[in-house]
């Protein structure tokens, strides 16, 4: 989605540029319909802008609901989580085991 997102705002650039053109030419020519037609396209690359704005918007909103649910789940694991130091007693017994040593016993 920030794809489409950022698609949709690199195009409101070249419409916002073809606006500017097109204001212009209104100038030079004092042609009322150029003018209609070169506020509706600024109008245009203002709505592109704000609709890029708005998909990033909501695709951050997502990413943070994830990312809280997430972390949420893991708080909730509690007394189901392995206890730290067990896991690191058994890494600690067990590398001495693959070089070949004993354990220490106390």
């Amino acid at each position: 989605m920030l794809h489409r997102a950022a698609l949709t705002i690199g195009l409101a650039i070249p419409i916002c540029i073809l606006s500017m053109f097109m204001i212009a030419m209104t100038v030079l020519l004092k042609s009322p319909i150029i003018a209609i037609i070169a506020l509706c396209t600024f109008l245009a690359a203002t709505a592109s802008l704000l609709i890029g704005g708005a998909m990033i918007i909501s695709e951050l909103y997502l990413s943070h609901l994830a990312l809280r649910y997430e972390v949420m789940n893991e708080l909730s694991l509690g007394a189901k989580a392995p206890a730290l130091t067990e896991s690191l007693k058994w890494r600690r017994t067990s590398r001495r085991l693959h070089w070949g040593k004993a354990p220490l016993k106390k």
